[in-house]
């Protein structure tokens, strides 16, 4: 799948306490998380998260209750909003047990934000909002010996289904 990229080495969920500079009252539910939302290193603001993702994070929240966190303070928490055709999801760092589940969520809550109506009934004349659906996002999956594998998609939202399967097939292999 030339949209997917995996990479043997990922950034620590110790490592992002350190770089969020998280106080040892939050570090606890960081660690202990199956989900965690880390923020997405953006060149400019490199602890912020991608527009949306206080929706999301309730999304999955409602689906698997407090096995999910956000990795940033409350008082620290900022968006970043790239305006384009492009649903971007961010980063995420997940214990391996919750992999197969959090492709399932994800899955539902892509085809959730491709299913909603376009902005009242107008025609816009720009190629890019012409061109189906894109998604971008990034999991770090690790298990219980410190194993790590990262994997980066960023192509049509269609072909998740696809990719998911991938992931799935590639953590596994190993």
């Amino acid at each position: 799948m030339e949209n997917l990229k995996t990479f043997n080495e990922a950034q620590s969920r110790e490592e992002w306490i350190q770089m969020a500079e998280l106080p040892e009252s939050i570090e606890s539910v960081v660690l202990s998380a199956d989900i965690l939302i880390v923020p997405s290193m953006m060149s400019k603001q490199p602890m912020a998260f991608m527009s949306g993702t206080m929706e999301l994070f309730a999304y999955l929240q409602a689906e698997v209750g407090d096995r999910v966190e956000i990795c940033i303070r409350d008082d620290d928490y900022v968006e970043i909003e790239l305006n384009s055709r492009k649903i971007r999801l961010g980063k995420f760092i997940l214990k391996d047990i919750a992999l197969p589940l959090f492709l399932s969520i994800l899955g539902g809550y892509i085809a959730n934000q491709c299913n909603r109506p376009a902005v009242p009934e107008t025609v816009i004349e720009v190629q890019e909002f012409q061109k189906p659906v894109e998604v971008e996002f990034s999991i770090t999956v690790e298990d219980s010996t410190g194993r790590r594998k990262e994997f980066q998609f960023e192509g049509p939202a269609a072909d998740y289904k696809e990719v998911s399967d991938e992931i799935l097939k590639l953590w596994n292999e190993e």
